[in-house]
């Protein structure tokens, strides 16, 4: 039995979205079972991505279908929408910044990762 579930729908994607009590044992393979498609369905779309959540006091479990070919993304370019994100590991890497934010949260310390191009590379995957 569904609980809740949300379907958001285009010609080439559905988006079926389980909202239920608890996270006992077997719950997400029922929420499988239920699912619409099967591999002998004349409607029949690949699931692509499943995202599964659950809160923290295993009150509530939020599981998320992606069916269909998603393609892939584009989000132009990384060193613009990146920029904050480029800066901010460029002045880590410089020093030019303090050891705590404003918060006083200790900052990372330099490392290879917070290099120019290993940044772009990771931000070119998101």
């Amino acid at each position: 039995m569904i609980y809740s579930s949300n379907v958001l729908s285009f010609k080439w994607l559905q988006v079926l979205t389980f909202i239920r009590p608890g996270t006992m044992p077997g719950l997400l393979l029922n929420m499988i079972k239920e699912l619409p498609f099967t591999q002998r369905s004349q409607d029949y779309m690949p699931l692509s991505r499943v995202q599964v959540f659950s809160a923290e006091d295993d009150s509530m479990s939020l599981n998320v279908f992606v069916y269909g070919e998603e393609g892939e993304r584009k989000f132009g370019d990384v060193d613009l929408t990146g920029a904050h994100i480029l800066e901010y590991a460029s002045n880590l890497l410089q020093g030019s910044i303090g050891t705590e934010d404003e918060f006083g949260r200790p900052h990372p310390e330099p490392s290879p990762t917070f290099e120019r191009e290993n940044i772009i590379a990771y931000l070119e995957k998101c």
